[in-house]
C-alpha cells in the first residue's frame, strides 16, 4: 500500500483540534466525524494498492515464408489452439504472421481463433525482426506480455538482434518453437560468380559453385534468355564443387543466365529450389531502341535504321516488357500499340522505369493509340506530354449511355481493401465523370432481376449520382444477361440522343440466362443502339463465347480481364471508342513552333499535312512541336520531362492509312528519328569517377569510387540511387537511396536482393543526367540458401535466451510463464464514495437520531431479558423449596389425616416487575 500524496495526512492534527475544541454531545456523532475525517484524508492522499499479476498478453508470431516445412502451417495452428483453449478468462492471445513483411493474422481483443488466414505477399523472406516490432506494439505497456516465435530460424532482412533486445528491455521474453525442413541431402548451387558487365564481343566466364552432401553423378544445364539448353555431366564430391563455362555476346543489352543442377536421385533432395539459379550479365555498347508494333516490317523501323538508330522490332506483349528485356534497350517506341497488349504491370514499369532515367519513351497516335487506344487513366498517360482530358467543344451531338453491372455474389470476393464489386463501381464512376452535362447516363445492377440505380437521365439532373453508384452491393445469384439486356437498351430505346450505348460488364465464368438475345440484339442493331461487353475473367472461361457474341451482335467492343483493377481503365476506354471517339479522321495542317529546335536544327518548313490525328492537349511544362491549324489547336508532336526520363509523344499515324501527306514529306523521317533520338537515355561513364556493382549475400551493392587526386567533389551533395524493383507477381516498386561516405574517394549503397527479384538502377546527381547500371537479381528466393550461407537456428535461439525466453516443446504451461508484475489499484473513488455515506449517516444521526434511537432500544430489549431471567430463577427455587416442606409434613402425620394446606406466601417484589416488563414488551 502506499499513498501519492502522503502529505494530506498533516491535515490530521488541524480536524482533530477542531473536534476537540467542537466536541458532539453524542458519542456516535462524534464517531461518525472521526470516520468521516479519516475518510477524507484518506482520499486527499491517493491511497494506491498493489498486488502480483500475471494475466497479460501473449503474441505468437508465425513464419510463413517458403523455408518453412510443408506441414508448418498446420502443426502452428495446433500450436495455437492448444493455447487458446488454456487462455485464462482475462489473458489475450494475438497472431502475427511474417514473410517478407509482417502482418496482423488476429489481434488480441479478437475472441477465439480460427486458423491462419491472412495472405502472404511475399513469402521469399523472414523478415523476424518486423515480425517481433509489430508483436511487441500489440502488447500494452502497463501489461505482462510474452512473445512466441514460431520458425526455422532463419532470417531475412534486417538483423533482429535489436529487435529482441528491444523486447528484453520491455521485460517481454520471447520464446522459440523450431519447426526445421531435412536439409541433410540437400544438393545446392551457392552462387554463380561472374562479371556484372562486360563489353560487346569480350569473353567472360560463370563460374558456378554447387555444395553436394555426399559423392555423386549430377547433370549441370545453362542456357542464355529464352535459348537451348547447354548440358554438362558432371562427377561432385561432397563438399563444394565449381563448374566452369565460358561466353560472350556480340549484341549491347542485357544476357539472363539461368544455371540448373540435377542430381542422381532428385526425389531426396530435401529443398530443390535452390538447384536453379539465375544470373545477369550487363553487355556495354549502345543499346537499342525497343519498337513495340503490329507491322514489324512497316516504314519506322526503316526509317529509325536510316537514321543510324539500332532497333529491335517486336510484336506488342507483356512478355517483352519485363525487367530483364527492358535492361537491355535505351527507349521504347510504342507504335499505335492498344494498352491492352501490354498488360498492366507492363505499363507500370515502363513507367517507372522512365521516371527513374533508366528508359525513354515515344507513343505514335491512330486508332489504337492514346485515349482511344485505353491509355486514359493509365500508368503511362500520367508521365506523356500530352493529356487525354476530354473537353466541351470535342462533341456536338448528346449520347446516352447506359452501364449495367453483374452484382452476383462472386463480385463480393476481396481485392486488397476493396471487392470486385468495389471496382466495378469506381469504373462506373470513370464513365459518369466523362459525361458532359446534358448527355444521358443511367445505370442498372442486375443479379437475378434487374434494379435500376440511375435512370436514364440528363448528366445535369443527377442528384447525388456518386453516393448512389458507390452504394451498389453485391448480392444475389449469377447475372441474368437477357434479363440486363432487356431493361437497359428498353431504357436506352426511349432516348433521342444521336449516339446510344450500352456497356455491359459481367462474369465470365458465370453470365447465365442467354434468353432471346439474338433477335433482341437485331432490333437494338437496327436501332441503331451499340453494345459492349467488359467480362471479369479471360477469354476462355466458360461463357467468354457467349459475351464474344453478344458483343459481335452488338456491333461494340470485347474486354476481358481476370484483374479487377483494370476495370476503370477499360471501361473509359469504351466510352472513348464508341461514345467520344477522340480520333479525328479528317486530314488537318499543322504548323511547326519555335520549339523543334530543342531536338533538331534541320530546316523543316513551315508546315505538314496529316490525314488523322489523336486529339489531345499539351501538358504543362511539355514543349510543342506542331500544332493543328483546326478548331482544337491540338498537339501533333511534343516533348516532355518525366521524373528523369525523356518521352516524346506524336499523335499522328506514323506509318498506315491516316498518315496522309506526311508519308511522301521528306523531313518525315527526319521528325521521327529526331524524336526518338531526344527520348534514348545516353551512354553512361566519367572521367572522374567510376561506379562499381557486386552481388554478396543477398545483397546488391553500389560503389561510386572517385579520382583520389580531384581537386572537388564531382557533386554538390551525394548521389542518389533510383531502383525499379520487379518480382514474379505484381506492379514494380520504387524506391530511392543515397549514397554515404565510407571513405574519403568512396561512397557505397547496399540493397537487399528478394526472391526473384530484378533491380534496375539508375545514379542520379546535380547536373548530369542519370547513369544507369547493370540490371541485379537473386540467385533465387533467398528462402532456399543452404544452411551454411544462412542463419542458423541456434543463433535465434541464443537471442531468445538472452530476453528470458526458452525453446519450447508444447505450449503447456505457457500462460503460468507470463511476467508477474504489480498491479496498482487506486482506493480514492472508493474512498470517497465511503466518505459521502459517513456524511449523509452522520446528517441522519444528527437529525433523527437514528443510531442513538436504535442501540438505546436494543440495550432495553437485553436488560429486559436479563431481569426476567432472574425472576424466573427464583421462582423455580420457591417451588423446589415447596416441594421439599410439603415432603416434610407428610413425614410427620399419619396417612389417614388430612394434609394441612399451605400457608400461601407473599409474592415477591421480582415477580411484579417482570410482568410489568412483559405487559410492556406485549404493547410495543
Amino acid at each position: 500500500m502506499s499513498f501519492m500524496w502522503p502529505a494530506a495526512w498533516l491535515l490530521i492534527l488541524p480536524l482533530a483540534a477542531f473536534l476537540y475544541w467542537h466536541p458532539f454531545r453524542s458519542r456516535w456523532v462524534t464517531g461518525l466525524r472521526l470516520a468521516l475525517y479519516l475518510a477524507l484524508v484518506l482520499a486527499l492522499s491517493g491511497i494506491v494498492v498493489e498486488w502480483p499479476d500475471r494475466t497479460g498478453t501473449l503474441i505468437v508470431a508465425v513464419d510463413r515464408s517458403r523455408s518453412m516445412p510443408d506441414d508448418a502451417k498446420e502443426e502452428a495452428e495446433s500450436f495455437l489452439r492448444r493455447l487458446e483453449a488454456s487462455r485464462p478468462r482475462d489473458s489475450r492471445l494475438g497472431v502475427v504472421a511474417f514473410g517478407a513483411e509482417p502482418v496482423i493474422d488476429k489481434l488480441p481483443e479478437s475472441p477465439g481463433f480460427d486458423g491462419l488466414e491472412s495472405r502472404i505477399a511475399n513469402p521469399d523472406g523472414s523478415d523476424v525482426s518486423g515480425a517481433l516490432a509489430l508483436a511487441l506494439r500489440q502488447i500494452p505497456a502497463d501489461s505482462p506480455g510474452r512473445i512466441l516465435l514460431i520458425s526455422d530460424g532463419r532470417w531475412t532482412g534486417m538483423d533482429p538482434a535489436r529487435a529482441f533486445a528491444a523486447a528484453a528491455a520491455r521485460g517481454v521474453p520471447v520464446d522459440l518453437r523450431r519447426l526445421l525442413r531435412a536439409s541433410a541431402h540437400d544438393l545446392a548451387i551457392a552462387g554463380i560468380d561472374a562479371p556484372m558487365s562486360a563489353a560487346a564481343g569480350e569473353f567472360y566466364t560463370l563460374n558456378c559453385r554447387i555444395v553436394s552432401p555426399e559423392p555423386q553423378q549430377v547433370t549441370c544445364r545453362i542456357r542464355r534468355g529464352d535459348g537451348g539448353w547447354m548440358v554438362r555431366e558432371v562427377k561432385l564430391h561432397r563438399g563444394v564443387n565449381f563448374v566452369s563455362w565460358r561466353d560472350r555476346s556480340d549484341q549491347p543489352g542485357v544476357a539472363d543466365y539461368t544455371v540448373e543442377v540435377i542430381g542422381s536421385d532428385p526425389a531426396s533432395d530435401e529443398r530443390p529450389g535452390n538447384n536453379r539459379a539465375r544470373r545477369l550479365v550487363s553487355i556495354a555498347g549502345r543499346k537499342p531502341v525497343l519498337l513495340l508494333s503490329e507491322s514489324p516490317s512497316g516504314n519506322l523501323a526503316r526509317v529509325l535504321a536510316e537514321a543510324k538508330i539500332p532497333v529491335v522490332v517486336r510484336r506488342p506483349s507483356p512478355a517483352e516488357l519485363t525487367a530483364r528485356k527492358l535492361a537491355g534497350y535505351s527507349g521504347v517506341i510504342l507504335e499505335n500499340v492498344p494498352a491492352s497488349r501490354l498488360g498492366p504491370d507492363g505499363m507500370s514499369l515502363l513507367a517507372g522505369m522512365v521516371r527513374s532515367g533508366a528508359l525513354g519513351l515515344m507513343m505514335t497516335g491512330g486508332r489504337s493509340s492514346f485515349a482511344v487506344g485505353g491509355y486514359y487513366r493509365s500508368p503511362l498517360e500520367e508521365i506523356l506530354p500530352v493529356s487525354m482530358e476530354q473537353r466541351q467543344e470535342l462533341r456536338k451531338n448528346l449520347l446516352a449511355l447506359v452501364v449495367a453491372l453483374d452484382r452476383s455474389g462472386s463480385m463480393s470476393a476481396p481485392i486488397g481493401n476493396l471487392t470486385k464489386m468495389d471496382m466495378a463501381n469506381l469504373a462506373t464512376l470513370e464513365v459518369y465523370r466523362l459525361m458532359m452535362p446534358r448527355d444521358e447516363f443511367g445505370v442498372i445492377a442486375v443479379d437475378s432481376a434487374a434494379h435500376t440505380v440511375i435512370p436514364l437521365t440528363p448528366r445535369e439532373d443527377i442528384v447525388g449520382g456518386e453516393t448512389r453508384i458507390r452504394s451498389i452491393e453485391s448480392m444475389g445469384g449469377g447475372i441474368f444477361t437477357y434479363t440486363a439486356l432487356h431493361q437497359a437498351t428498353n431504357e436506352l430505346m426511349r432516348s433521342n440522343a444521336a449516339t446510344r450505348h450500352l456497356i455491359l460488364f459481367a462474369d465470365a465464368a458465370d453470365a447465365e440466362e442467354p434468353g432471346a438475345y439474338r433477335e433482341l440484339l437485331e432490333r437494338t442493331s437496327r436501332a441503331g443502339i451499340t453494345v459492349s461487353v467488359v467480362g471479369l475473367g479471360t477469354g476462355q472461361d466458360s461463357d467468354a463465347g457467349f459475351l464474344k457474341d453478344v458483343a459481335r451482335r452488338g456491333n461494340g467492343m470485347i474486354y476481358f480481364s481476370d484483374r479487377a483493377d483494370e476495370l476503370p481503365r477499360i471501361f473509359a476506354q469504351d466510352t472513348f471508342l464508341m461514345a467520344r471517339n477522340t480520333f479525328v479522321d479528317t486530314p488537318v495542317e499543322a504548323d511547326y513552333t519555335a520549339a523543334l529546335r530543342s531536338v533538331s536544327q534541320a530546316d523543316f518548313g513551315r508546315s505538314a499535312g496529316f490525314g488523322g490525328y489523336n486529339l489531345c492537349y499539351g501538358r504543362e511544362g511539355a514543349e510543342i512541336l506542331l500544332v493543328t491549324r483546326d478548331e482544337f489547336k491540338a498537339p501533333i508532336a511534343a516533348v516532355g520531362q518525366a521524373g528523369l526520363g525523356r518521352v516524346s509523344a506524336f499523335t499522328a499515324e506514323a506509318d498506315g492509312e491516316y498518315t496522309g501527306r506526311f508519308a511522301a514529306d521528306p523531313m518525315a523521317g527526319t521528325l521521327l528519328s529526331a524524336l526518338a533520338n531526344w527520348m534514348l537515355t545516353p551512354e553512361s561513364g566519367g572521367d572522374d569517377y567510376l561506379i562499381t556493382q557486386q552481388l554478396t549475400d543477398g545483397v546488391h551493392r553500389i560503389e561510386l569510387h572517385l579520382n583520389p587526386d580531384r581537386e572537388r567533389d564531382p557533386f554538390p551533395a551525394p548521389p542518389v540511387v533510383n531502383s525499379v524493383v520487379t518480382r514474379g507477381f505484381g506492379a514494380p516498386e520504387t524506391r530511392r537511396d543515397v549514397f554515404t561516405w565510407v571513405s574519403p574517394d568512396r561512397l557505397e549503397v547496399n540493397l537487399p536482393l528478394e526472391g526473384d527479384s530484378v533491380q534496375l538502377c539508375t545514379v542520379v546527381w546535380d547536373g548530369r543526367r542519370p547513369e544507369s547500371l547493370a540490371p541485379a537479381a537473386a540467385l533465387y528466393s533467398p528462402e532456399f540458401r543452404p544452411d551454411g550461407d544462412a542463419v542458423s537456428g541456434a543463433d535465434i535461439a541464443e537471442l531468445a535466451d538472452s530476453t528470458g525466453g526458452r525453446e519450447l516443446l508444447l505450449p503447456d504451461g505457457l500462460w503460468d510463464e507470463l511476467p508477474s508484475r504489480l498491479r496498482r489499484f487506486n482506493l480514492t473513488p472508493w474512498i470517497a464514495l465511503a466518505a459521502v455515506l459517513l456524511l449523509l449517516l452522520e446528517v441522519a444521526e444528527r437529525r433523527l437520531g437514528l443510531l442513538s434511537r436504535l442501540f438505546r432500544r436494543r440495550a432495553a430489549t437485553v436488560s429486559a431479558v436479563a431481569v426476567e431471567g432472574k425472576a424466573a430463577l427464583s421462582r423455580e427455587k420457591r417451588r423446589k423449596r415447596a416441594a421439599g416442606t410439603e415432603k416434610a409434613k407428610n413425614a410427620e402425620f399419619p396417612p389417614d389425616e388430612p394434609p394441612v394446606p399451605p400457608t400461601a406466601e407473599p409474592e415477591e417484589p421480582g415477580d411484579s416487575l417482570g410482568d410489568a416488563l412483559r405487559r410492556a414488551r406485549r404493547r410495543r
